[in-house]
């Protein structure tokens, strides 16, 4: 914001200059490192759910854990699409993945994201 938009604000009473500097010294705080690692794991959460399929695929495993295969048959997009969407849910750290062998077993992550997340959805045993 300029300097002539912030005192137009001011003159015609929207804000006030202690509003402004206030919400200048919120943002300032925003800034430090841990708040920053906050907004980046919630961005990372956000930009995960941003696909039906991956949320068809949060509602399927909160009925218990599956694989890559069964989660590819039931939600009719290609393998590689499911793996993609797979990855961006785990490093979201939404889910967690087992490998055994040579099969990877996808299931819900046990965090307060991911419990919110199930709340929302209004799924879960």
């Amino acid at each position: 914001m300029t300097l002539s938009d912030m005192k137009k604000i001011v003159q015609e009473g929207i804000c006030s200059v202690e509003s402004i500097e206030a919400s200048k010294k919120l943002s300032e705080e925003l800034e430090g490192d841990e708040m920053h690692e906050r907004i980046i794991a919630a961005e990372h959460v956000l930009k995960a759910l941003a696909d039906r399929n991956r949320i068809k695929i949060l509602m399927l495993l909160s009925h218990g854990e599956m694989c890559v295969c069964q989660l590819t048959a039931v939600t009719d997009a290609p393998q590689p699409t499911v793996s993609h969407s797979l990855r961006a849910l785990e490093n979201a750290r939404i889910i967690k993945r087992e490998q055994r062998g040579r099969w990877h077993f996808y299931s819900l992550a046990e965090n307060r994201a991911t419990e919110i997340l199930m709340e929302m959805l209004k799924v879960g045993n």
